[in-house]
């Protein structure tokens, strides 16, 4: 699929950068960076003034070719960027995040952060991410070669890149963190910048696909299956006698396990209705939302906002209100602390991520050290003893169903757990934790447009419009439309008083 900009190819002059595979071309039918995606993998083209690789070989020339995306419609800076580095001793994908933009609107601003475990090596074609092919084009009088390149997917999803429309600047380079040399969309000659360089706004989203619970253009609705019967039937359509909203993350309650050493907890959830943060050094606590556990995958970011204090973050599965102080509580606990920690009180806590189940009431000193009501089923392949870093954002991605449990981070897989799982958690809400730790920012990524579908009860007593056994409005107590005695008479109409069976005469 073509860029664009300003509804024609996205287009670079083809003298404003240097020969031999450094110099983008592209015109408005032939745009200078192409894009497409399987469902597995991103592909990026890029189209060069000339065949890129070593002369006479089969491996790309020492550079490198890339993209820097603006995720949030700001163009005074960029987040993310995608680049193929042939620069060194081989070609690596490299994936990185601007986080602090240097120059306001500078597309050649440097990323500052990789996302582990890029960069990482590429391969060529036939079995690998790195093609070079003939272009079938001679913009600059030359035949042009396109470079391909293809990313992982589920990283790309991972960073929000599927999210929300974004645009995009492509370009040369001689590293994997910057766009150092000819950039297209715009005269590298003149004014560089964001908003002079980048595409029109494209989405990498897939086309609609039903049951993938995301309400997109052409469906009604969107619940995450194809069952009929609960309101979004196997086509996305709302079915008659349902009503069907796009699910939000919202507070459902919050709870905490009451201790001696910390304060209560402080959540609050943004305008936007995405981030939730708690701000204070507090109980182990939990805010419960209104996302489900299993219907979708969940994604978040979350991120420890300061240097001080090393304890706990992390979601629960399964977790409702009033499940800190009930005997009956049974849902799992995932949770990361950054760094080893010894209390006399309460035993010793390790760090890194683990997963645990949680039954009955946990004291503190259990939800601390994983003793009592609180069982270890696993620890992350990858962080399993590492803790977070200060004031980094990482991006978890929770998929939770009848037969495994399978949480990534950073696109990452770091747990795959085999059920079976507890009802209640199949069932349940997903809820955000923090233990002992101030300053921590969740963010929700997706689902964001999850339809939540309930039958429509225009007056109110509790039974539905498509079940009411007399007209709307002027029906008994719920009990009178109750067939009490099986002898197919709702209550209100049968004439025994004792409400047996009748029987003719």
């Amino acid at each position: 699929m073509p860029l664009l900009q300003t509804g024609v190819g996205y287009g670079d002059v083809d003298t404003d950068g240097r020969p031999g595979g450094r110099e983008l071309v592209g015109d408005d039918d032939h745009a200078a960076v192409l894009w497409y995606q399987d469902g597995t993998s991103f592909f990026l083209r890029f189209r060069v003034d000339a065949d890129p690789r070593s002369s006479g070989g089969s491996r790309l020339s020492p550079f490198a070719w890339g993209v820097v995306l603006d995720t949030d419609a700001d163009p005074s800076d960029w987040e993310v960027s995608l680049i193929l580095d042939a620069s060194g001793s081989g070609p690596e994908l490299a994936i990185a995040r601007n986080t602090s933009q240097a120059v306001g609107g500078d597309p050649r601003d440097p990323a500052e952060a990789d996302v582990p475990p890029y960069p990482q090596p590429a391969r060529y074609a036939p079995d690998g991410d790195v093609w070079v092919r003939d272009a079938d084009t001679a913009l600059g009088g030359t035949p042009d070669w396109f470079v391909d390149v293809a990313f992982p997917l589920d990283v790309v999803r991972s960073l929000g890149v599927l999210d929300q429309p974004v645009r995009v600047v492509g370009g040369v380079s001689s590293n994997g963190h910057a766009l150092t040399g000819d950039l297209a969309g715009c005269d590298d000659g003149a004014t560089v910048s964001m908003a002079t360089c980048a595409s029109d706004p494209v989405s990498f989203a897939p086309a609609a696909t039903c049951a993938d619970g995301t309400v997109t253009v052409g469906e009604g609705c969107d619940d995450g299956d194809l069952l009929p019967g609960d309101g979004c039937d196997a086509s996305c359509t709302i079915e008659p006698g349902w009503t069907c909203d796009v699910l939000r993350l919202g507070l459902v309650g919050t709870d905490t396990w009451v201790d001696t050493l910390h304060a209560p907890a402080s959540w609050s959830l943004d305008a936007a209705g995405t981030t939730v943060t708690q701000s204070v050094n507090s109980y182990a606590s939990v805010y419960v939302s209104s996302v489900p556990t299993a219907r979708v995958p969940v994604r978040f970011e979350v991120e420890v906002q300061t240097a001080d204090d090393d304890d706990f973050v992390g979601f629960t599965l399964g977790f409702e209100p009033g499940d800190a102080s009930s005997p009956s509580a049974d849902f799992l606990l995932l949770d990361w602390k950054q760094a080893t920690q010894t209390l006399a009180a309460l035993g010793t806590a390790d760090a890194g991520i683990r997963l645990s189940r949680v039954q009955g009431i946990p004291t503190t000193a259990n939800l601390w050290a994983h003793t009592g009501a609180v069982t270890e089923l696993a620890s992350a392949a990858t962080l399993g003893s590492t803790g977070w870093a200060d004031n980094r954002a990482y991006t978890f991605e929770v998929a939770l169903d009848a037969t495994h449990l399978v949480v990534s981070v950073d696109g990452v897989p770091q747990l795959d757990v085999p059920g079976p799982f507890p009802d209640r958690v199949l069932d349940g809400r997903f809820g955000f934790y923090a233990f002992s730790q101030r300053d921590t920012r969740f963010e929700l990524l997706g689902p964001l447009a999850l339809s939540v579908c309930d039958p429509i009860d225009t007056d109110g007593d509790g039974v539905p419009d498509g079940t009411e056994h007399f007209t709307t409005g002027t029906d008994p107590l719920v009990e009178g439309a109750a067939d009490l005695d099986g002898d197919s008479l709702p209550a209100s109409l049968d004439l025994d008083s004792a409400r047996a069976p009748t029987c003719p005469t």
